[in-house]
C-alpha cells in the first residue's frame, strides 16, 4: 500500500497561524484570570490574619482557665498590632513580662495587612472572661475588602467579614 507523503507532511504539526491564534487565546484567558487571582490572594491574607488573631485569643482564654490566673494578649511592640502579638502570663506577679512567661508569639502579618481599632491589650481572667473587649479591623492596602475580629466581654472571639460595626 502506498502513502502519499505530501498529504502526511501537511497533517504533521501546526501552522504558524494556528499557533499564533492559540497563543492569543491563552494571553486573553490569562489577562482575565490574573485580577481574579489577585483578589483571592488578598482575601486569603485577611482571613489568615483574622484567624490567627482569633486562635491567639482562644489560646489566651484557655491558658487563663487552665492556669487559674490572668493571661494577656498584647502587641509585641507598644500598641501596634501590625508588629505581631504575644500571649503571656505574669507568673511571678512582678507586673512586667519576662521571657519565660511568654506562652505564644505570632510574627507580623504580611506587610499589606493593616490592623486597627480594638483595645491595646486583651486580658483574660481565670474565669475565661475578659476585662477588655472590642473589635479589630483588618484590611489590605491593595483591596477594599475587610475582616474583623470581635472579642466579647464573655471572652468569646469571632472573626467576621467587613469592618467592625
Amino acid at each position: 500500500m502506498r502513502h502519499n507523503t505530501k498529504a502526511m507532511k501537511r497533517r504533521n504539526g501546526f501552522t504558524l497561524v494556528e499557533l499564533l491564534v492559540t497563543i492569543a487565546v491563552l494571553v486573553v484567558l490569562i489577562g482575565i484570570g490574573v485580577p481574579s487571582f489577585r483578589s483571592v490572594v488578598q482575601d486569603n491574607r485577611l482571613v489568615t490574619t483574622a484567624n490567627s488573631l482569633v486562635r491567639s485569643m482562644n489560646v489566651a482564654r484557655s491558658e487563663a482557665l487552665e492556669r487559674g490566673r490572668e493571661v494577656t494578649l498584647q502587641p509585641q511592640s507598644g500598641t501596634d498590632w501590625e508588629s505581631g502579638w504575644e500571649v503571656w502570663s505574669d507568673t511571678d506577679d512582678n507586673g512586667s513580662q519576662d521571657a519565660d512567661e511568654i506562652i505564644q508569639t505570632i510574627g507580623a502579618p504580611d506587610g499589606a495587612v493593616s490592623i486597627s481599632g480594638g483595645p491595646d491589650e486583651v486580658v483574660y481572667e481565670p474565669s475565661g472572661l475578659t476585662t477588655t473587649n472590642g473589635c479589630f479591623d483588618i484590611t489590605d492596602s491593595g483591596s477594599s475588602a475587610a475582616r474583623n475580629v470581635d472579642v466579647s466581654p464573655t471572652g468569646r472571639a469571632s472573626a467576621g467579614t467587613g469592618s467592625c460595626p
